[in-house]
């Protein structure tokens, strides 16, 4: 069977605000969505017109995953009795620009478990993607309320996005991009190619991760590998424009 490695492509916690390449955009309304005590919320109550407002993540590469799987929690409170359940509606777009109006754009609409009563965290379930292909995939939070006045507008909280997805037995030979030396390796392990490096992730073969490095912005880079067990790993390479490579090596 082909190995499968499943990663986060997206993971936010609302933890640093504003998080990094995320958009929000208000098509109508002095309203917005707004990152802060570790939740995103908004609430087009006492706006000056109805709220037409998104919340969209960065371009993801589907293409580079299988069986895709979304998940979020949701908080409500308040009612909109203009509005069809669930006020917040969850989208997808393959043709949107990344930035700009959004409704210019194709969106289609995602099905998910919204909070069935006030002030209470729901998840979402697990929503699942892998029907979704393209290398320019937009997923949005799109709130809308009929109004501004009670009744007319519902407050809305969202928090733990994660998006997982297997990188499909995509064991490539990636010498044309970077090289990875010395193979096997004892103690420390150099990368350096042409592309720069956003992120590292060194996983064994049953897909455990072992070694996880963020915001990395670098061509050239070394891991010291000295404590780790011998054996065959994995090293998924994640570019800064979002290409992903994964190649493996043998610690002796």
């Amino acid at each position: 069977a082909p190995y499968s490695n499943t990663q986060d492509i997206l993971d936010v916690n609302f933890s640093t605000c504003p998080v990094a390449n995320w958009t929000t955009y208000s098509v109508a309304s002095n309203k917005n969505w707004d990152c802060s005590s570790n939740y995103n919320e908004i609430n087009g109550y006492n706006g000056d017109v109805g709220s037409d407002d998104w919340y969209i993540s960065p371009a993801i590469n589907l293409d580079n995953y299988s069986n895709e799987i979304l998940s979020f929690k949701s908080w409500i409170k308040y009612s909109d009795s203009g509005i069809a359940d669930p006020e917040v509606k969850l989208k997808y777009s393959t043709n949107y620009t990344g930035n700009g109006d959004p409704t210019l754009a194709t969106w289609n609409t995602l099905s998910y478990t919204f909070p069935a009563q006030e002030d209470t965290w729901t998840q979402s379930g697990d929503i699942d993607l892998s029907q979704i292909t393209g290398t320019d995939v937009y997923i949005a939070f799109h709130y809308s309320s009929s109004g501004t006045s009670g009744g007319q507008a519902a407050w809305w909280k969202v928090d733990d996005i994660l998006l997982t997805g297997d990188v499909s037995s995509g064991i490539v030979d990636i010498k044309s991009r970077f090289n990875i030396y010395p193979n096997p390796v004892n103690n420390t392990l150099f990368i350096n190619g042409d592309k720069t490096i956003s992120e590292i992730l060194i996983s064994n073969f049953l897909g455990q991760k072992i070694i996880q490095n963020s915001n990395i912005n670098k061509k050239n880079i070394e891991i010291k590998l000295a404590n780790l067990e011998k054996g065959i790993y994995l090293i998924s390479i994640r570019t800064q424009n979002n290409e992903l490579i994964i190649s493996k090596f043998v610690k002796h």
